[in-house]
């Protein structure tokens, strides 16, 4: 099976994500309708209204579980992604490179290194001679 893209994957997540906002306005409403009418009436929420109010409160809670579990699994699957594999593709690919580029620039300084004791034992010469000279 293809590797899912992230725009799928959002997508996906998007929708989820409508979902529980629907339905914790739903509880929400509810919880507020409790609250209303007890007050409309000039009265506290009776205890059947109080076990409402609170198993609703219990469902909100759930929901923003879920908000949660949903921002899990979406960044897993927007890690296996088609378009983030790629990503680290290229990446490991630049990596890869680097650390050519690198060896090169050691196997460089190296040489470097070694002319530069080259040119220090020829200006030793270079200077004996021109002392033998004058």
């Amino acid at each position: 099976m293809p590797r899912e893209t992230v725009e799928e994957i959002l997508a996906d997540a998007n929708e989820a994500r409508t979902a529980l906002g629907e339905l914790e306005l739903l509880v929400q409403k509810e919880i507020k309708d409790i609250e209303a009418k007890a007050a409309a009436e000039h009265r506290w929420p009776n205890a059947e209204e109080k076990a409402r109010r609170k198993k609703l409160r219990a469902q909100k809670a759930e929901i923003a579980e879920s908000f949660r579990g949903l921002a899990d699994i979406t960044l897993m699957r927007l890690d296996d992604s088609a378009d983030v594999q790629k990503v680290l593709a290229r990446m490991q690919t630049v990596n890869d490179d680097l650390a050519e580029d690198l060896e090169d620039l050691k196997q460089i300084e190296g040489m470097a290194a070694k002319a530069a004791k080259v040119a220090g034992i020829v200006e030793k010469i270079a200077t004996k001679l021109a002392g033998l000279v004058t």
